[in-house]
């Protein structure tokens, strides 16, 4: 799942005027101005201002390396898959920014890409800055089984690939050996794997689950008199 080899170019697009400094794949994908490379943010965006370790859950899987970035308007959808490994997930942070104005974001974890939402929580606009911030999206706790794939789901309504967007950043290569950045065209109807491969910058946290099929503990055998008169107490 290594990259292919990336070319930088100006190109006059298909549904715009001109594009940013993107990327071109073999299928001339990015003619849509659907992915940006972006600077490296190497110290400031590798922590987000959250607790890594929570009282009641922990870090599971995460890809933190920028370097890139797909846009995101309503006319498609963007997915990256992960492997958990623990069997509960409690929610999930991504690094985002935003241009212009456009409907809420939503980010929802599915089985399937043409699946349900399993879970899933909005935000709106005004809560994503301009500027990339870690942006967290708490849902019910969902389980999971650890080793198989799940995919975190962006999406939203309105906008367009030229002046209003969200930029989800990513990497600027493949980096994450457990999943992959998908793009889902026609408002999410089709999906493929973009290329060349990447990944966007994520957390998902999560706790490991009570087996409720286990019994309870058997208690200790109190210790004390085995015989008692009324209105007198023992100690045991």
């Amino acid at each position: 799942m290594k990259s292919k080899e990336v070319l930088s170019v100006f190109t006059v697009a298909i549904m715009i005027g001109t594009i940013f400094n993107g990327v071109t794949s073999d299928s001339g994908k990015n003619t849509l101005n659907l992915f940006l490379k972006t600077r490296k943010y190497e110290n400031s965006l590798n922590e987000p201002n959250l607790a890594d370790n929570l009282a009641d859950d922990q870090l599971d899987q995460y890809q933190n390396e920028t370097g890139g970035g797909g846009i995101l308007c309503g006319w498609w959808k963007w997915a990256q898959s992960f492997k958990p490994s623990l069997d509960i997930l409690t929610r999930v942070v991504i690094l985002i920014g935003k241009q212009g104005v456009l409907g809420n974001i939503t980010v929802s974890i599915r089985r399937l890409l043409n699946g349900p939402d399993l879970v899933s929580v909005s935000k709106t606009s005004s809560q994503i800055p301009t500027t990339p911030v870690w942006i967290e999206f708490d849902f019910a706790d969902l389980n999971v089984i650890p080793g198989e794939t799940y995919y975190i789901v962006a999406s939203t309504t309105g906008g367009d690939n030229q002046n209003n967007y969200y930029l989800l950043y990513g990497s600027g290569e493949d980096v994450y050996e457990n999943g992959d950045a998908w793009i889902g065209w026609n408002q999410g109807t089709n999906w493929e794997i973009w290329t060349p491969e990447f990944d966007f910058c994520f957390r998902t946290y999560g706790r490991i689950g009570e087996n409720i099929s286990d019994p309870p503990a058997q208690p200790a055998r109190p210790s004390g008199p085995s015989t008692g008169f009324t209105g007198i107490s023992y100690t045991y």
